[in-house]
């Protein structure tokens, strides 16, 4: 009893963070917005202008500007709370690993300018592989996470919630979500022809089979990852999948000006599809059984509406067992995804420090 008093006397004396108001939150999400489509514009410049050979582009002074602007909204955030001398305990919570990004993404602005004066500017898969590049990323997802890990750690945001009062969250994973399709985009569903391309026997077609599937996998766990992170927190609101789904469709045939852009409405359609499913089955982590279903069936639903557009408008030569297959690997690896995202429970005592194996 005395350990108990203790503890719980310490836990209440110790003072919290300082929390940002939904404002803050919400002014943090829209600037990311700012960042991001000065990125992906960035990216259509790079892709449609293959004769770009300068850093100080309209592109990049659209994408630094965001970036700047979203640094001062920021630093005002914080300056709010302290004392005279900057103190980090009173960062307000969710925007410490904000700051450290900011900083990570001047020392990667600085370093794609370095980058690009010796080395010239990247194309193709080297562009989003370069280191500067990568830095330029980790930092931008600090910062535009920033509100998650904000509405995350908050008391007053229940797992049931209004979807208006969850919505910088939701636009911040949103937006979080299209950056990393936009860094994988050479393993794209939405960028991939290969599923209409006409069979080719040898290494060649081979080859084209396995990137177009892979293309499919690797999109389904970027998009499902954030969706079952998110349903461990909250129950999703209605619409939560097509916002996710869609923007990111959206976002990534843009760059390359529509070529696939049936495949828009699609994830329109397949969200809807989706969230009506996870309404009724509410997953969370007082529901398991329900979190794993929704993990296997939504990539069933959002990929069954991708491949039924892209045959219509695009054609599929893929057989069936290679559609059908695809289709059962998606699903298996979101099952695969709410293992990670919602594990077993520990048998009590497995880890305590004095028992014996």
């Amino acid at each position: 009893m005395t350990s108990v008093r203790t503890t719980t006397t310490s836990a209440t004396a110790a003072p919290g963070r300082p929390r940002a108001r939904f404002g803050d939150d919400l002014a943090a999400a829209l600037l990311g917005t700012w960042v991001v489509g000065g990125l992906f514009l960035d990216g259509w410049a790079h892709v449609n202008q293959p004769d770009l050979e300068t850093f100080f582009s309209p592109w990049h002074g659209v994408f630094y500007a965001g970036f700047i602007v979203s640094t001062v909204v920021l630093a005002r955030l914080v300056t709010r709370y302290q004392r005279g001398r900057f103190d980090p305990a009173l960062v307000p919570a969710g925007y410490g690993l904000g700051l450290i990004g900011a900083a990570l993404f001047v020392l990667g602005g600085f370093a794609d300018g370095v980058w690009h004066t010796l080395f010239g500017i990247e194309v193709g898969v080297a562009a989003l592989l370069s280191p500067s590049h990568l830095l330029l990323l980790v930092g931008g997802l600090l910062m535009v996470t920033s509100p998650v890990r904000s509405a995350w750690s908050s008391p007053d945001l229940p797992a049931r919630v209004p979807a208006a009062r969850l919505f910088p969250a939701l636009w911040a994973t949103t937006l979080t979500t299209a950056v990393v399709l936009f860094f994988f985009q050479y393993l794209s569903a939405f960028v991939t022809r290969a599923p209409s391309a006409a069979a080719v026997e040898g290494p060649e077609g081979l080859l084209t089979t396995i990137a177009g599937v892979a293309s499919v996998l690797v999109t389904n766990l970027i998009m499902v990852a954030p969706l079952l992170l998110l349903a461990r927190r909250w129950r999703l609101p209605f619409g939560t999948v097509a916002l996710l789904a869609t923007t990111g469709a959206a976002a990534m045939t843009s760059v390359r000006e529509l070529t696939l852009g049936a495949l828009v409405p699609a994830m329109l359609v397949g969200g809807l599809a989706a969230d009506l499913l996870l309404a009724w089955l509410r997953p969370g982590p007082d529901r398991p059984g329900a979190f794993r279903a929704a993990a296997a069936l939504v990539p069933l639903v959002l990929w069954g509406a991708w491949m039924a557009a892209y045959a219509a408008a695009y054609g599929i030569a893929w057989p069936p067992e290679l559609w059908a297959g695809v289709l059962g690997m998606a699903s298996l690896s979101g099952l695969g995804l709410s293992l990670l995202a919602l594990p077993p429970a520990v048998p009590a005592g497995t880890w305590d420090p004095i028992s014996k194996a």
